[in-house]
């Protein structure tokens, strides 16, 4: 019955931090979305070589960092799924133990 109460608070937090990522995530594409938004307006004002050169570089400058981001996302996401397996594991083996 304990290692129940255990699971049903792992599983809790584990919801509340799933949660808490998915309204920042959602808080996130929110940011972009608008940010692409004024960038297509920027874009469309543009008459010159001088301004297409600012646009560029600071779009550069918005677009490399996501670059690195999406490396840095694979690594987490083959951490989480070894995480994930370990964490299945144990669970099976608490099941089998309390039957």
């Amino acid at each position: 019955m304990r290692s129940l109460q255990i699971l049903f608070e792992d599983m809790n937090i584990r919801m509340l931090d799933a949660h808490k990522s998915a309204t920042n995530l959602k808080d996130l594409w929110t940011m972009l979305a608008a940010y692409i938004d004024g960038s297509a307006n920027e874009l469309a004002a543009i008459s010159d070589d001088q301004a297409l050169m600012i646009f560029a570089m600071q779009f550069q400058g918005v677009v490399t960092p996501w670059l690195e981001i999406r490396g840095l996302t694979t690594q987490l996401l083959k951490i989480f799924e070894s995480a994930l397996d370990q964490f299945q594991r144990e669970q099976q083996s608490v099941i089998t133990l309390e039957q």
